[in-house]
């Protein structure tokens, strides 16, 4: 098992925001973490990445070592790489510059020498945009390309799990289907997994292994996303959609 999370609960200050969160991601699959505004899923990815808050308790492992209590740099040096929901890229720097931040000196082919490299090359192949634009700062993009570049960021790290928050929010759909195409090529290619945090869709759940759905802190579904499609009776209860 590549992640797993065992009876995470996670707080701000006195409030309990996540309760007893179990969650397993296997190598090279694609999970979906469903729910709606506030239920949770943004906190338990700044749990997984070791963020000083919230305050964290129970189990999170990655590779089988427990990095429950380790800081984000260590975290994201072991291969876990995560696309925040608002982007944040450095708007004085230039795209090419930005770019360049997220590469480290060694791959995760460390333990998997058979894996490729993503080097800055392949970022410009799957996003050809971002390299006609490498000299512009970052502050001159659209909201489409800051997500192709927090993205092309992230994936210079060479992670081995990605975790993705909304990777289309405030995006035209357009941009959307575009972006998360590349997302699923790349993954294809490179072998990583991703946990993916999005508002329900069929178009998502299409290309998923396995399902989550969040409510108030909870998981209230965890199964097929075949069953989750079909059933709308069950989409109304989970997620009031269907």
């Amino acid at each position: 098992m590549l992640l797993e999370i065992k009876n995470l609960t996670s707080f701000y200050g006195d409030a309990q925001i996540l309760f007893d969160i179990n969650l397993n991601v296997e190598e090279g699959t694609v999970v979906g973490l469903f729910g709606r505004n506030g239920a949770g899923k943004s906190t338990t990815f700044r749990s997984i990445m070791g963020f000083s808050s919230p305050q964290c308790q129970g189990e999170i492992k990655y590779k089988g070592q427990d990095i429950t209590t380790l800081p984000p740099y260590k975290i994201a040096k072991m291969g876990i790489g995560w696309v925040p929901e608002d982007r944040r890229i450095f708007p004085n720097l230039t795209i090419k510059e930005n770019l360049l931040l997220g590469e480290k000196s060694e791959s995760r082919s460390s333990d998997s020498p058979d894996r490729k490299k993503i080097t800055l090359d392949d970022v410009y192949r799957y996003f050809p945009v971002l390299k006609k634009m490498e000299r512009k700062w970052g502050c001159e993009m659209s909201g489409g390309e800051q997500q192709m570049l927090t993205i092309g960021r992230t994936l210079m790290s060479n992670p081995d799990l990605i975790l993705l928050d909304e990777p289309t929010e405030g995006l035209a759909p357009l941009i959307a289907d575009q972006v998360m195409n590349m997302v699923l090529e790349i993954k294809k290619e490179y072998g990583m997994a991703l946990i993916v945090v999005e508002q329900f869709s069929p178009h998502f759940i299409s290309f998923m292994d396995h399902c989550y759905v969040m409510d108030i802190g909870e998981i209230i579904y965890d199964g097929s996303p075949e069953k989750l499609e079909k059933d709308h009776e069950l989409q109304q209860k989970l997620l009031g959609v269907g």
